[in-house]
This record gives structure tokens, C-alpha cells and sequence, in this order.
């Protein structure tokens, strides 16, 4: 009988490498770029859907070494059975139109994590990002509809990650929550400037509200780019169509060599500037509300931690930079366990 592959076979976070990596658990994250459907958003929600179907065809398939988490208790029984954790993110709310009620769908589907924007507005929220023909803060922030999503992800138990959102939506949703968040792949504004990185005003309010920000092992949002990289960068988007709108009349095929080239043209981030982030973050907020992200699959991976299986030189690189073990453990996940609790506790 023909094996069946799954999504994450030859990836940055192959099951194999999540296992040679001692990981525990891992969140990833179900997204769409919108009008990566071709045909609306009813398309792109197909490809959200296809995603998170896919994610658990993981667990599904290979279940002596991963299964699917659907709570902070199911993750930790899951991780002391020797397999890694995996728990579902959907990221960017672009997909669900105006439907308020497909969040809570989305739960019973499996979604645990909850992120309001991604690339460009929407209906919800304000993007860090917007797309060229979008009005930069077009919603002051959140929409009505992104303040009921945020009351609605509260009384539902889903953690909310304010990775993405324009600097008044992140406010917004840190007044709005009754329960902490997290932001879970971002940067240090103040080490380079990059809209996706978090001011330190950002960065000190979401700990002030109990939450955990991840830094993330990406390149563009670890160090600043030389103007040999950045007129090179250009030369390649253009080639592109300049991608004014994103990623949209792409094909996947087509994103995908993008990326090469764009990696192929930039000098990689180290271990030393994920490090020098990380210590950023722990002067100005202290160790308890600061993690580890990767994004890989998603352009994430720097020298040092380019897959899942060398989890273990980033612990050797914190130790030599002067951090404990009870710090390293924060930092790789019982910070975002915390955090995860209390959205849980959270629910009505």
C-alpha cells in the first residue's frame, strides 16, 4: 500500500526533526494570503480549511510521535508521552469575511490560537501591514467587529496573538482582553526598524497585561539590511510585479521561488542576533514574559537554527550567554504554557 505524505515531510519542521530537536510542542499556524483562492474570500477560507485538515492528517498519520492538543492539560500529557504537541493557530481573520460566528466553527475545527490580521486589513482588525490599495489604520485600530471577536475569543478560551496588528489595534486588544496574550512571532523595533517588529512601548504594555512575546528566528526582523541587500530585494520584487498587493496573482510555485530568490540575495541572521533580541526583550520586560519563535515554513530559519532539529544550539548558545536552565525553560514554552492557562481560565 502506497505511504501516505504529509504536509510537513522535507520542511524545516518535518516530524523527524521536531522529534531529533527534543520538541515538545509546537504551534503552527493555518493562514491565507488574500486571494491566494483565485475566486474571493469563500476560496481562500477553503484554503484555511484545507490547512487545518492537513495539520491534523499529521497527527493522523503518524501517531506514535505526534498528536493534536487541544489544551494546555492535552499538551503537556501529550509532550510526557514522548511525542510533540501540536496545537492550531488561525492566523488572520481575512478569510472569514464578516462572519463573527465562523471564530467559534473554527474552535470546534480545533483552533486554539487566534491572530486578527495578517497581510493587509480586514474586516476585524488593522494590519501591520496593509496592502498598497488599503488606507494605512483604516479602522483606528479594531473595528466593532474585531472588538466582538476579541470578547468572543475571551469566552471561548482561544489565546489571542497580536503578531500582526497595527500598533493601535495591539492596544486595543491588550484594553479588550480579559485575559493575557501573546505576541507570537515578532521583533525588537528598537534593533531594527521593521513594521512587524514591536516598539518598546509595545513590547512593555502586552507584559504589563501578563502576556509573552516571541522572538522570532527571521532574518529581516533580526538585523538591518545593508543597501547592497535592499537594492537587490527591490530588483527581485519588481521582477515580481512589484507585489503592491501582497502576494495576490501569485501562484504558490511562484511565491516559493520568490523566497529563494530573496534568501538568495540576503545574508542570513545568526544565533547571536536572535540572542541579542531575546536579551532586549528580558532587560526591558523581564524573562517571564519573553519566548523563542521560529516561523519556519514561512521564511523563518537563521544560521545556527535553520530547522527544527537544532533547537538544542540555541539552548547551548543562551547557556553561554549567561541564562539559566529554569530561564532557557521559560523561554522555549512554560511562558506561553502560563499564558495559554489563563486564556483558558479565562473562558465563559
Amino acid at each position: 500500500m502506497e505511504r501516505t505524505r504529509t504536509i510537513d515531510e522535507g520542511t524545516a519542521i518535518d516530524v523527524d526533526l521536531l522529534r531529533a530537536g527534543t520538541v515538545a510542542a509546537v504551534i503552527l499556524a493555518a493562514n491565507v494570503v488574500p486571494g491566494e483562492g483565485g475566486a474571493g474570500v469563500a476560496s481562500d477560507l477553503a484554503i484555511i480549511d484545507a490547512k487545518i485538515d492537513a495539520i491534523k492528517q499529521i497527527c493522523a498519520t503518524k501517531p506514535d510521535k505526534v498528536a493534536l492538543a487541544l489544551s494546555s492539560d492535552e499538551l503537556v500529557r501529550i509532550a510526557g508521552e514522548g511525542k510533540t504537541a501540536i496545537m492550531i493557530e488561525l492566523l488572520g481573520t481575512h478569510a472569514l469575511g464578516t462572519d463573527l460566528a465562523a471564530i467559534e466553527r473554527f474552535y470546534r475545527d480545533g483552533v486554539r490560537v487566534l491572530g486578527l490580521a495578517h497581510l493587509g486589513n480586514n474586516a476585524f482588525a488593522d494590519s501591520s501591514r496593509p496592502l498598497f490599495s488599503q488606507r494605512s489604520n483604516q479602522h483606528g485600530g479594531l473595528s466593532p467587529l474585531g472588538q466582538a471577536a476579541v470578547a468572543q475569543a475571551n469566552d471561548l478560551g482561544l489565546l489571542l496573538d497580536v503578531s500582526h496588528l497595527s500598533s493601535d489595534a495591539l492596544f486595543q486588544v491588550l484594553k479588550a482582553s480579559r485575559v493575557p496574550v501573546i505576541a507570537s512571532h515578532s521583533g525588537v523595533r528598537a534593533l531594527v526598524d521593521n513594521p512587524r517588529n514591536l516598539s518598546d512601548e509595545e513590547l512593555t504594555a502586552i507584559a504589563q497585561a501578563g502576556g509573552v512575546v516571541g522572538m522570532v528566528a527571521f532574518g529581516p526582523y533580526l538585523r538591518n539590511l545593508s543597501p547592497d541587500e535592499v537594492r537587490a530585494r527591490e530588483t527581485i520584487t519588481q521582477a515580481y510585479g512589484g507585489l503592491k498587493e501582497g502576494y495576490t496573482g501569485l501562484t504558490t510555485e511562484q511565491r516559493n521561488a520568490y523566497y529563494r530568490e530573496i534568501l538568495a540575495v540576503t545574508q542570513p541572521a545568526t544565533l547571536e542576533d536572535l540572542i541579542r533580541a531575546v536579551d532586549h526583550a528580558v532587560r526591558l520586560i523581564g524573562i517571564d514574559h519573553v519566548s523563542l519563535a521560529s516561523d519556519f515554513n514561512q521564511g523563518g530559519g537563521i544560521e545556527g537554527w535553520a530547522r527544527a532539529d537544532q533547537a538544542p544550539q540555541v539552548s547551548v548558545a543562551l547557556r553561554e550567554h549567561g541564562y539559566s536552565e529554569a530561564d532557557i525553560a521559560k523561554l522555549w514554552g512554560a511562558n506561553v504554557l502560563r499564558v495559554l492557562r489563563a486564556a483558558e481560565a479565562g473562558a465563559r
